[in-house]
């Protein structure tokens, strides 16, 4: 088919030519449609430029434009990346026939995977002049333009519960005074992570680190609250029995280094494994409770509550573009050995990337 194409093209350049004079400069130009929505352009600007076309194997030209337009070869130029918030369109020049031919299109590329490629807009088939300084200044500017999609880097909010281990057991489902409840305790977390592709452009693995900040707020329940016994060199969870505590809770805030490797799908599926590192920035517990009068009173006290300085642990994700489930597991305890009770702060939710 695309053989008869090319003859045809040939023909219609032939009958138009000798109308003019043989030196005469002029400009034809020949279009070709097939299919729904392609076309083929070919610019004649001299009686030289038909006379070299001419010499040209047809068959020969064919099988080359299949492979210069559909596979990689050395001749192969990108010229500009361009984004948007959906896709990126590349531009790419390949050229054959010591450069006296060039193939010229365009390709729409998805914003997830440099292999997501669709052949879309315009094809251009015209002569290349290398001397032209203007070409040369205008395809610098476009070069520079281009992106490195090799790392890509998301600021991320994580929003979720905690909870803590004693011997693989919440403390509530053995009867500890130091149970929390579920839904009040949460989980917060802001940072930044890069994604960094490992391997050629079409590798799924990647390497993401990262740094955030993050919040435990373990809320107690039954009327609990936790106190620092310097006395006694521990913390300990006496139940209020004066006042009826609306809130009493401990925050630990952290900040963290993450490191993960995932693997990463079609349109963004993904999922990945790593750990972390953290250290504590500060800490405090928090009572709320009715005075006499019925006005509510707030209570806090800054102190280390004997927590670790450190926590590092295990984590897993899987995601679907900008939303991710995400789980913690710290695999120290959370207060200093010997000072409170041997616990494991455990956390998961959703994770949002912007």
């Amino acid at each position: 088919m695309k053989r008869y194409i090319i003859f045809a093209l040939l023909a219609l350049v032939s009958l138009s030519a000798p109308a003019r004079a043989f030196s005469e400069p002029y400009t034809d130009t020949v279009i070709v449609k097939f299919g729904d929505n392609s076309k083929m352009v070919i610019y004649v600007e001299s009686r030289e430029d038909l006379e070299q076309l001419r010499q040209y194997d047809m068959d020969e030209l064919v099988e080359r434009f299949d492979s210069l337009l559909y596979a990689d070869n050395n001749d192969t130029e990108v010229i500009y990346d361009e984004d948007s918030t959906s896709m990126r369109r590349r531009t790419v020049i390949k050229t054959f026939g010591n450069g006296s031919v060039r193939i010229e299109y365009d390709v729409v590329l998805s914003d997830d995977d440099d292999d997501d490629d669709t052949y879309q807009e315009s094809h251009h088939a015209h002569r290349s002049d290398n001397d032209d300084d203007d070409d040369d200044d205008h395809d610098h500017d476009r070069h520079a333009k281009r992106r490195n999609h090799r790392v890509d880097s998301d600021f991320i909010l994580d929003l979720g519960l905690n909870n803590y281990l004693e011997n693989g057991q919440t403390p509530d489902a053995t009867g500890q005074p130091y149970g929390l409840r579920p839904l009040g305790s949460r989980y917060v977390a802001l940072g930044y992570s890069w994604r960094v592709r490992m391997g050629g452009p079409k590798s799924p693995l990647y390497f993401e680190p990262g740094l955030s900040v993050s919040w435990y707020n373990f809320m107690f329940q039954d009327n609990v609250q936790i106190i620092k016994d310097p006395a006694a060199r521990m913390v300990t969870f006496p139940v209020d029995t004066v006042r009826n505590l609306q809130k009493s809770k401990l925050t630990a805030s952290y900040l963290n280094v993450p490191a993960s490797v995932g693997l990463k799908f079609g349109r963004g599926f993904r999922i990945a494994a790593g750990g972390y590192i953290g250290y504590r920035l500060g800490s405090h517990s928090k009572i709320k409770y009715d005075r006499d009068n019925g006005r509510s009173e707030k209570d806090k006290e800054h102190t280390n509550f004997y927590l670790n300085s450190w926590r590092y642990g295990v984590a897993g994700e899987i995601g679907f573009r900008d939303l991710t489930l995400f789980a913690n597991y710290d695999l120290n305890p959370l207060f200093n050995e010997g000072f409170g009770p041997d616990l494991q702060a455990i956390s998961g939710g959703i994770r949002l990337s912007f």
